[in-house]
């Protein structure tokens, strides 16, 4: 496989929502607030709508060690798209936004903070946790390659993360939340006073295509994250129908790790 880089003055760098610019009348914290509470509700999926926001949650594969009872991760580096003979990830529209948090932190009023076993006990508390996290962890990168025959092109956005806060906000996770139980540090169901912030951005369209995104980050001790997304793009002229109706009506690509050649992308790695 050829892998062909791609120059500045690529469409996919020039579609980067800017640090201060507004996108359908929400700024990076409005997204950042969306994606926390889209994460923890009962339906954490892209459903595939037209101008809906393609919101991705990273490798959540947290688990209790039977033995010890501390919170690990069941397989380092397990995420979407790395399963072998299996396609893994969201068929989108051409027009459909993708909100990527490369590394983040969030945490709620009355959690205990496990660095040192403290109650946090308001906003100004979770605030002061999630801005060290963010100082005080390592690099994050995101990267996106469009997958053309044998060729492909790549695109590096590290530079386009940018840092985001939110507001304070009141957030609910659900009784029936999938991926609760899967991170790093579960909340039980409940409406909670809640603080995030992260590195970010946000893709505003891609062209029609097959597309790889990679994204990930260090944070503050051990934690660690690096995940792949599958993107296939359909036109969003072409039809009205949403995309499970789309789904119905395509063949979905098996993509093997022999064939994309997945060894490239080793965890932490910045191209």
């Amino acid at each position: 496989m050829v892998e062909e880089p791609i120059g500045v003055g690529n469409s996919i760098e020039n579609n980067i929502l800017k640090e201060n610019e507004s996108f359908r009348g929400m700024t990076y914290g409005d997204f950042l607030r969306e994606w926390l509470m889209w994460l923890h509700s009962s339906s954490p999926i892209f459903r595939g709508n037209r101008h809906e926001i393609c919101y991705v949650h990273g490798n959540l594969s947290y688990i209790y060690d039977r033995e010890t009872g501390i919170r690990k991760q069941a397989e380092p580096f397990q995420n979407r798209a790395r399963s072998r003979n299996i396609f893994r990830g969201d068929v989108i529209f051409d027009d459909t936004p993708i909100f990527v948090p490369a590394r983040s932190s969030f945490y709620s009023v009355g959690e205990v903070y496990y660095q040192d076993n403290r109650k946090l006990e308001s906003i100004a508390d979770c605030q002061y946790i999630c801005r060290r996290d963010l100082n005080e962890g390592g690099p994050s990168w995101c990267r996106v390659q469009k997958i053309e025959g044998d060729k492909v092109k790549d695109t590096n956005l590290d530079q386009k993360l940018c840092y985001v806060e939110t507001p304070s906000f009141e957030m609910t996770v659900t009784q029936n939340s999938p991926l609760r139980e899967h991170l790093e540090m579960p909340i039980k169901p409940g409406t909670y006073p809640t603080f995030t912030a992260a590195n970010a951005l946000m893709i505003k369209s891609l062209s029609e295509g097959k597309y790889r995104l990679q994204y990930g980050g260090y944070g503050r001790g051990n934690y660690f994250s690096d995940s792949m997304y599958d993107f296939i793009v359909k036109p969003a002229e072409s039809t009205k129908q949403s995309i499970a109706r789309i789904y119905e009506s395509i063949t979905v690509p098996t993509w093997s790790e022999e064939e994309y050649h997945l060894d490239q992308f080793k965890a932490g790695t910045k191209v």
